[in-house]
């Protein structure tokens, strides 16, 4: 949840608590998607408890810092495995997100239930909600926005 209320893209580790702002050239776009029902946090980190460990990485994702030099991430969420289990269409979202062309990560964010896709422009990003509109069905809520530094 934090991460989303920062004013600016930020790497997070931990479990997530700890957000390092980075300031980015160019700002990538977000297609977010919320399911229509919650995910209790309480209930995902009990289902964590039962099979701890880490996620699975995405696709490394290739940003530009301010600086000019190269930052390389890979998008884990260490909870998608616990909450997946018990939501199938999370799972489903996000694996039909990550699919997707100029898709360039799909992740659950926090403990869900929503799901996001990062992609390098709006008209990307509108297309893709276009096609989740189509796929996922009309409850779920969707929003494409542009990551924002903070720094301006």
């Amino acid at each position: 949840m934090p991460f989303f209320l920062q004013p600016h893209a930020a790497r997070a580790t931990g479990r997530g608590e700890i957000l390092e702002p980075v300031p980015l050239q160019h700002l990538p776009w977000a297609l977010l998607i919320h399911p229509g029902f919650p995910s209790p946090t309480a209930q995902a980190y009990t289902n964590y408890s039962k099979q701890p460990g880490p996620g699975n990485e995405g696709r490394p994702l290739l940003l530009t810092q301010m600086n000019g030099s190269a930052l390389t991430i890979h998008p884990r969420n260490d909870l998608e495995r616990a909450v997946e289990s018990r939501f199938l269409w999370i799972r489903a979202a996000r694996e039909w997100l990550q699919i997707q062309p100029n898709v360039l990560a799909a992740r659950m964010s926090g403990s869900g239930s929503t799901v996001f896709a990062i992609l390098n422009s709006e008209v990307e990003a509108v297309r893709v909600a276009e096609a989740a509109r189509t796929h996922l069905g009309n409850e779920a809520w969707m929003k494409v926005a542009q990551l924002i530094s903070g720094l301006e």
